[in-house]
């Protein structure tokens, strides 16, 4: 009997020392699931690699849950846009590791037959966009580029991520929505009518529970060459602190009161 339970302990404790290896990941829901996968593959393959440890990734249910529960979500790492990113920095002790190397940039873009017919921003104006909730960066942009709340575009809400504006649009829903950069290429049905300033590119965090020394190794895993292919770009670089300075007021004090996150 005693080597029954000898053998039980041995075993939850491998389980508990394989769990340890893991380190939990919540992604932004801008994104779809197979791109997030894309993401994470990039991480992991690196982290594996490097350092023997395994993301796990925690994907919200859509973007309103992912900002009701922003201060709840304790995972290890967060990967992220830069504004949602500078509030944890400064107000949730949160700290940056890395960044993708590729700025974040957002289409306005109508269907390749509309085009005649909504071939600028103007003309949009009372019509219908579809975008993801606030304070996605696609939300804030809406509400930057047409601040006349009287012949403001009707906001038609995709929130599981910015490929539903697709949908809403093939759908007849909508005739306009917003895009990512980096996608645009790949929808050749889409025509951009206007293009966003560039962002800084998505950003990993760590928890502020989150060992120093690991936050150093996942740093410099993710910093470091791909020795297996060298050809491969280099996909992320340092973060530093001072570079989210200029994007901690772009959300508004209203969506933080929404969060209970207002101070």
């Amino acid at each position: 009997m005693f080597r029954i339970y000898l053998g039980m302990a041995l075993l939850c404790l491998a389980v508990s020392c394989a769990l340890s290896r893991d380190l939990t990941l919540l992604v932004e829901p801008t994104y779809s699931s197979a791109e997030i996968e894309g993401y994470v593959e990039s991480i992991n393959t690196q982290l594996q690699a490097s350092i023997g440890y395994e993301i796990r990734v925690v994907k919200p249910k859509n973007y309103y849950y992912y900002w009701r529960d922003l201060s709840r979500n304790q995972t290890d790492l967060v990967l992220e846009s830069p504004h949602i990113a500078a509030y944890r920095i400064h107000q949730l002790g949160y700290k940056p590791v890395v960044r993708k190397t590729t700025p974040l940039a957002f289409h306005l873009a109508v269907h390749k037959d509309d085009y005649s017919t909504f071939s600028n921003a103007d003309v949009l104006k009372s019509k219908r966009i579809a975008t993801l909730p606030h304070p996605s960066l696609p939300s804030i942009l809406f509400e930057n580029w047409y601040t006349n709340s009287v012949v403001q575009p009707r906001k038609i809400l995709a929130d599981q991520s910015w490929h539903d504006g697709i949908e809403i649009i093939e759908s007849g829903k909508a005739e306009a929505t917003i895009i990512p950069d980096e996608f645009m290429a790949s929808h050749s049905d889409f025509i951009s009518i206007k293009k966003s300033d560039d962002f800084l590119g998505l950003s990993l965090l760590s928890s502020p529970t989150l060992a120093p020394d690991l936050v150093r190794q996942i740093k410099e895993a993710l910093l470091a060459p791909n020795h297996t292919n060298p050809d491969q770009a280099i996909l992320y670089e340092e973060a530093q602190l001072t570079d989210y300075l200029d994007y901690l007021s772009m959300i508004p004090q209203k969506y933080l009161e929404v969060a209970g996150l207002a101070h």
